[in-house]
């Protein structure tokens, strides 16, 4: 019942996966080294624990969905996307309410009941997992705006880290579909090559 563990997948840094738990984040523990005089972390270290938390999430995605086809009646229920738990952080992240324990989901505009519904519900809820997992080893200071989400194709489900209210009356997101955001649609759609011909002959009208 979406509950199989994330693999170490090709690229992946075994050293860097996601722990359950640590005492202080990944570059906190960097900056009390360089102030050692360790030396300062290279930029692919950086990358490295930002694809890794990636690769993370993708292989806990996959084996929720691999998890479902093998077993039909799997029922998965993620967060809503209420949030009794929020709560006001007076000075700190815009006023919004939130509660950094917990996620959200939003079930996408368009398919809802079908079984793209039931595979973004499972995979969220794996998603989610993760979310938390990588909140609790880097997230060390409320003062920090910091966001971890998902969308997903088939029927624009979302899922949030951390939890915010966004369906009651005065928190709707209306027909939010994350589809359509910018940071969707430009990993969707992959690099273009822009060929550009200028015409320097000065014969062009």
């Amino acid at each position: 019942m979406c509950t199989q563990p994330h693999q170490v997948l090709p690229g992946q840094r075994p050293d860097l996966l996601v722990p359950d738990v640590r005492e202080k984040s990944t570059f906190g523990t960097w900056v009390e080294e360089e102030g050692t005089g360790a030396g300062l972390h290279p930029t692919a270290d950086v990358a490295a624990l930002i694809e890794n938390y990636l690769y993370t999430i993708r292989s806990d995605a996959i084996a929720s969905y691999v998890d479902m086809v093998q077993s039909p009646s799997t029922v998965c229920a993620p967060p809503g996307c209420t949030c009794p738990g929020c709560k006001v952080h007076p000075g700190k992240w815009l006023g919004f309410a939130t509660d950094f324990g917990t996620t959200m989901f939003r079930a996408g505009p368009t398919g809802a009941g079908t079984a793209a519904s039931r595979s973004s519900k499972c995979i969220a809820q794996s998603a989610s997992n993760v979310f938390k997992r990588i909140a609790g080893t880097e997230y060390d200071d409320i003062n920090r705006i910091g966001y971890l989400y998902m969308g997903m194709q088939k029927e624009g489900s979302y899922a949030q880290w951390p939890d915010m209210d966004s369906c009651t009356a005065a928190n709707s997101w209306g027909k939010f579909d994350p589809r359509f955001r910018p940071w969707y649609s430009a990993a969707a759609s992959g690099p273009k090559n822009v060929v550009m011909a200028i015409d320097v002959s000065g014969t062009a009208p």
